[in-house]
């Protein structure tokens, strides 16, 4: 008996997978190509920058987050059950407190096996180039320090600003 678990996976589920999987998958469910990400593990601790004033995020804060994400759509993706980790966290405008300016989280997390993925780490386009992207991601970090011992990421191979921030917070 074949089980076809694409059956299984909810349309508009975000799923990663290896070069062909697009064309296996391709004729019963629109794929988007991203492009090349390279994979990322945390192996140490890296260079920890300065956190500021991060703030926790939940399922609450769910609408600052869209709308941060709204100021760079196709950058990183956020759904609303992904703040529901205790992983999200974010930086608010020092001239507009409540707006985020960056923001970062997980994608899934599994204490059972003690690994997480990070993701949807975003920094408004005005914003970028000033470490905040370092501190957020350091942010979630912390947050799952004691929980997991494998903090993995993946990022767009062309993305060398985020790249080499993560090679500073000890991902390789």
């Amino acid at each position: 008996m074949t089980i076809d678990l694409l059956d299984r996976i909810v349309p508009g589920t975000m799923i990663t997978g290896p070069h062909g999987l697009a064309a296996a998958v391709g004729p019963r469910r629109r794929v988007d190509d991203l492009g090349l990400h390279i994979k990322c593990v945390r192996r140490t601790s890296g260079d920890e920058p300065e956190r500021g004033a991060v703030v926790s995020l939940s399922t609450v804060d769910f609408p600052r987050v869209a709308a941060l994400h709204a100021t760079a759509p196709g950058d990183a993706f956020v759904l609303e059950s992904m703040l529901d980790d205790n992983t999200f966290v974010g930086l608010e405008d020092p001239d507009e407190p409540g707006r985020l300016i960056a923001a970062a989280g997980t994608h899934a997390v599994s204490e059972r096996y003690a690994i997480a993925a990070l993701g949807a780490v975003l920094v408004e386009p005005a914003h970028r180039g000033r470490g905040l992207g370092a501190v957020v991601t350091a942010g979630v970090c912390d947050r799952l320090e004691g929980r997991v011992s494998t903090v993995a990421l993946n990022v767009e191979a062309e993305n060398v600003s985020a790249r080499r921030t993560y090679e500073r917070l000890g991902f390789v």
